[in-house]
């Protein structure tokens, strides 16, 4: 790489907004299940996974970003302009989760999600100058993530004062966000009864 290229430091392409939606989803994988799949396993697998949420994603107004590892993070209220960026994204998990009834790990075991939504200011970008890499960066995804971490399997857990959850009050977190030092959680549970979608 040249002492140029090397120098460049701004991105190719960012964009913030004021008012925009995260979902982190994780997949459980407590028993390294994917890890034990051979890497033909692990490829074949993880395609039919990326063509399952691509055809989810034809029926909401939300962007895949990225999947690391077990997580996938979407957003939307960014490039899409939905201003119901909340609700298409718990529209989003509710799919999600109804798709993941269907699906099993390689080793046949079921397939578990959990997930957190937060709302507030993004930065999108493109960054690198030969591999693109397309991104979601701010407090609104580290918010995103910690919920992910705190919520159960089959549940979305996202911050008061956005359209479809309910709210139930779990006491202080330890949630590193400034926003709150209390935690109100609104938990989207799936299961037998539906009624509070």
């Amino acid at each position: 790489m040249d002492a140029t290229a090397m120098q460049q430091t701004t991105p190719l392409y960012k964009q913030s907004y004021s008012d925009a939606s995260v979902l982190v989803c994780r997949i459980v994988d407590e028993d390294d299940d994917l890890s034990t799949a051979t890497a033909l396993e692990q490829l074949r697998w993880l395609h039919r996974l990326h063509v399952a949420i691509d055809h989810v994603l034809r029926t909401v107004n939300a962007t895949k970003v990225d999947m690391t590892g077990e997580v996938m993070h979407f957003v939307s209220g960014t490039e899409n302009g939905d201003e119901d960026h909340a609700a298409s994204l718990v529209s989003l998990a509710h799919a999600l989760m109804t798709m993941s009834a269907d699906m099993t790990l390689p080793t046949g075991q079921p397939l578990q999600l959990q997930m957190g939504l937060h709302s507030g200011q993004l930065v999108t970008g493109v960054v690198g100058n030969l591999a693109l890499k397309y991104g979601v960066f701010g407090t609104t995804v580290t918010v995103a993530r910690q919920l992910e971490s705190l919520s159960s399997v089959g549940t979305l857990e996202q911050m008061p004062g956005k359209e479809g959850a309910r709210t139930s009050y779990v006491g202080d977190t330890g949630l590193k966000c400034e926003e709150m030092p209390a935690l109100w959680l609104d938990g989207v549970h799936w299961g037998a009864d539906e009624s509070n979608l």
